[in-house]
């Protein structure tokens, strides 16, 4: 078997709807040029991942549809992650001749080239061009328009920008951070420019290419989308080149794990929940602190691969000395939030037969143990940081612990509530938190905890610029799927959940929105709002962010409105009642 003088070449497929095609286009590559085949599905309505199990291939199944880019990010990922030297990226639809791989891989395997393109677009005499192949007019006019168009901005001379076949050595993959990229189709158009950026070496080679009904296309409209989204990327590469603008989709870093490690992070090599070491990458870091999240293929949790034995010092200064975190006026709109948090767990506790006792686990500034204690609660608290925890004694004589729950040896059986908003992702072991918050209860108590909601829209956008994210201080991501089962296993069901929140959308959205024009992380919430008001006024960082939030408030106010309302929000308000059962190990 010809293995390509020692070169492990991976054909990667990404399928959605490709039941009719799938195995004549496995049946034409050649098996003898390849060392594996890897089908990556992406939440496929047909029987494409019934038909692939059926052949000799690798088969990774998406969750819910992550999109063309999205499902690209996962073949590539795979790829690298098995050691692959050369990747060809091959549509399962039958429509580019599989039976060229040979040549494709050839100028990478000499060492010639990093990036080889199967053309359309170069003619051969004998079988002609794309139009013979039964290509729509209207998609040779356009292809021919943009083609020519990207040629002229960035002064290339490509036949075609729009092939979605292509061959790429592992070594100038990982020079570039495709994981940045759009997870929609204008994914290919942008690791072009990522792979220009870092001087890679391109070949072209023509293709033949066959149109049929039930190749895979776009229409018209998702067409015109396309295009405006290659003029984007366009723009924000020139903005990036001319130095105007750092985008970390272009302004990327080396790989720092090792400075990481000896820094004190652990990385992660199997699931923290069930050990299981099978998962996949479902969002790679932000290039300048790097980390993955992966997705435990066994109990589909989401977890960070690093986690550090320094998380004291991470919050160490995260309250003032005032117990505070933010201005005068954003504290105002938070004590405001804090009310409306305590009126509503108030209110559910008033169905349960008592209502005496709670325990706010990760509390903050004192507002809903306070308001409880007004009403005459036996109330108590967890924090690790030290200004919050003398604020609370001070201000409103409020008792909190300050170590882990776990450690505590609270007495079972002994709380009517306990809440946990925004901390779960914070901890090195959440579970272990969970099962201690079961023997804290009373029968039919009520846990009531906030989490971010990892599968939501917004990270098909933003993707690690997600402020839910919050790279790396987030160990865990959570998603409803996930929460139910967990739940339900260690004695709990599910009372009522809710997603949009008007204390976390908001902002979460225009910090993402703001992360995506620079290199630094949070900046509004992390350098601008901790800032007293007159001087905030004087910083000319200021009115360039109001700037950009200008410029995004057509987008800012979409994504409020018709995703933050619609369908599960990005923030989850869980109410978990304790069954008279007991925990299941």
């Amino acid at each position: 078997m010809d293995k390509l003088q020692d070169k492990k070449v991976f054909v990667v497929m990404p399928a959605y709807n490709a039941a009719k095609t799938l195995a004549e286009t496995y049946k034409m590559i050649p098996k003898d040029a390849v060392d594996e085949i890897v089908l990556v599905d992406d939440f496929s309505q047909d029987a494409t991942v019934e038909i692939a199990k059926t052949l000799p291939i690798k088969v990774i199944k998406h969750g819910r549809n992550r999109g063309y880019g999205g499902n690209q990010k996962t073949c590539y990922n795979y790829a690298l992650q098995n050691n692959a030297d050369i990747i060809v990226m091959l549509h399962p639809d039958n429509q580019y001749d599989p039976g060229i791989i040979r040549q494709l891989i050839l100028p990478i395997r000499e060492g010639k080239n990093d990036v080889v393109f199967a053309s359309r677009f170069i003619y051969d005499p004998v079988r002609g061009g794309p139009l013979q192949g039964g290509m729509p007019l209207y998609k040779y006019i356009f292809n021919r328009i943009l083609t020519f168009a990207e040629n002229k901005w960035l002064g290339t001379h490509f036949s075609e920008f729009h092939t979605g076949y292509r061959a790429y050595s592992a070594e100038i993959l990982k020079k570039i951070p495709y994981w940045t990229n759009s997870e929609d189709f204008v994914f290919d158009n942008e690791i072009v420019l990522q792979l220009l950026n870092v001087k890679a070496r391109f070949k072209e080679i023509p293709v033949e290419t066959r149109y049929f009904i039930d190749a895979s296309s776009i229409n018209f409209v998702r067409s015109c989308q396309y295009g405006l989204g290659i003029f984007i990327a366009l723009l924000k590469y020139s903005f990036f080149k001319a130095k105007l603008i750092k985008f970390t989709q272009f302004d990327f870093y080396e790989d720092i794990r090792e400075q990481q490690i000896s820094e004190g992070y652990n990385i992660i090599e199997e699931c923290p929940n069930c050990g299981s070491k099978e998962r996949h990458i479902e969002i790679h870091g932000l290039p300048k602190w790097e980390g993955i999240i992966y997705k435990c293929e066994s109990c589909k949790l989401s977890y960070y691969d690093r986690k550090t034995d320094k998380i004291a010092e991470v919050y160490e200064c995260f309250y003032n000395s005032s117990g505070e975190r933010f201005n005068v006026i954003a504290e105002s709109l938070i004590a405001g939030f804090r009310k409306r948090r305590a009126k509503f767990i108030e209110k559910r506790v008033k169905e349960s037969a008592s209502r005496k006792k709670i325990l706010d686990i990760g509390t903050d500034r004192g507002f809903l143990l306070n308001y409880f204690k007004k009403k005459g609660w036996d109330v108590s608290g967890t924090q690790i940081n030290q200004n919050a925890i003398r604020h609370i004694k001070e201000k409103y004589d409020i008792t909190v612990y300050d170590k882990e729950l776990p450690d505590l040896k609270l007495k079972e059986d002994a709380y009517d509530v306990i809440t946990a908003f925004h901390v779960l992702e914070h901890l090195r072991d959440p579970f272990t938190y969970i099962k201690e918050i079961y023997r804290l209860l009373k029968p039919c108590g009520l846990f009531i905890f906030e989490v971010p909601h990892f599968e939501h829209r917004y990270r098909l956008f933003y993707g690690s610029r997600w402020l839910a994210l919050d790279i790396p201080y987030h160990f865990y991501h959570f998603d409803m799927h996930f929460l139910k089962k967990y739940l339900e296993m260690n004695g709990f069901e599910i009372v009522k959940s809710s997603g949009f929140s008007w204390e976390f959308t908001p902002p979460n959205v225009v910090q993402s929105w703001l992360n995506l024009w620079h290199t630094r992380q949070n900046i509004l919430i992390k350098h601008l709002l901790p800032l007293k008001f007159s001087i905030l006024l004087r910083k000319g960082v200021f009115y360039k962010e109001l700037l950009l939030v200008l410029i995004g408030l057509p987008v800012i106010l979409y994504q409020i409105a018709a995703l933050g309302f619609k369908g599960p929000g990005d923030n989850m308000r869980v109410i978990a009642k304790k069954k008279r059962l007991e925990v299941i190990e």
